[in-house]
């Protein structure tokens, strides 16, 4: 909700011409049912039907009732229409406050591409790996996004810079997610992602060449799987990674997300404005004619009586 049109995003452009074009259409069609309507009370003038059925989408209803079958039925859908497209408008708006941020890096490209700078855990196989691989990508990766910057820190400041400086932090993934339990809140906790950098390489079991125990080594680390020793292994020394447990902040409207409100709102106040003082002026200015025409007419008795 941080753009000037977030107002405007609801709808396309379509939809936004169609609206238009039915409460111009509704508006005509209510100005002619009015003017053949024998009720003098009613506001006959293609102006006043505009603010009726402006209001009318706006959930403000009608301030009189027909009795004609006709006017009644074009009532009843201008209601029917307003109260659509208003409950539409409002849900999507709803929608867009409490819809959580989608993740936008999942890969190792969407990382290099995007603005993040890049720490590294401060351990000397990461400075001697990212220098000395003969990975292409990774090389690639090392000088566009790190080779500048030297960020080699301990883990405590790369997660600090992950929270607050918008940092992305290279490490093992069993160090840091102590860190980010300990510093992080639940809503921070949700927005944290991981990105694979280095694929895992496939290691076999060591063992001596044309053993004759290969199957049995083999369908013993698979029995360990199927049984979930490896699983429990896994879980007792290796730190799993933080559950979101759920936001519990939510996303606030900006001063620039009503700008289109506000457009609208002192374009109005200043044109209302613009337009009283000319009504005003024209006021006077017929009043004046008024009296001169008066005057004259006066004079023309006074002759007349005089002759």
């Amino acid at each position: 909700m941080g753009s000037p049109y977030s107002l405007l995003l609801p709808f396309s452009n379509s939809i936004w011409l169609s609206i238009l074009a039915i409460t111009t259409i509704i508006s005509i069609l209510m100005t002619i049912s009015q003017f053949y309507s024998y009720s003098k009370k009613s506001d006959k003038t293609f102006s006043g039907s505009v603010i009726t059925v402006v209001g009318t989408f706006f959930q403000q209803g009608f301030s009189y009732t027909s009795s004609r079958l006709s006017e009644r039925i074009l009532l009843i859908t201008t209601l029917i229409s307003g109260m659509l497209i208003c409950f539409h408008f409002s849900s999507m708006i709803v929608t867009v406050l409490i819809r959580p941020v989608p993740i936008s890096i999942v890969t190792a490209e969407d990382l290099a591409a995007s603005k993040l700078k890049i720490a590294v855990h401060n351990i000397p196989y990461f400075h001697t790996y990212f220098k000395d691989t003969k990975n292409t990508y990774i090389r690639e990766f090392y000088r566009k996004k790190m080779k500048n910057q030297h960020e080699y820190v301990a883990i405590p400041v790369g997660v600090e810079l992950m929270r607050t400086a918008g940092y992305a932090f290279y490490t093992e993934e069993s160090y840091q997610y102590p860190s980010i339990s300990n510093t992080f809140t639940d809503s921070e906790i949700c927005t944290v992602s991981d990105v694979e950098l280095v694929k895992p390489y496939m290691v076999p079991s060591p063992m001596r060449k044309n053993t004759p125990y290969r199957k049995h080594v083999n369908c013993g680390l698979l029995l360990m799987k199927e049984v979930g020793i490896l699983a429990r292994e896994t879980n007792q020394w290796r730190t799993t990674q933080p559950k979101c447990q759920g936001s519990i902040d939510y996303s606030s409207v900006h001063f620039e997300s009503l700008t289109v409100a506000y457009i609208v709102y002192l374009t109005g106040l200043i044109l209302s404005i613009v337009i009283l003082f000319v009504e005003n002026y024209i006021y006077k200015k017929r009043k004046e004619l008024l009296e001169q025409r008066k005057r004259r007419s006066r004079i023309r008795r006074l002759l007349f009586l005089n002759k």
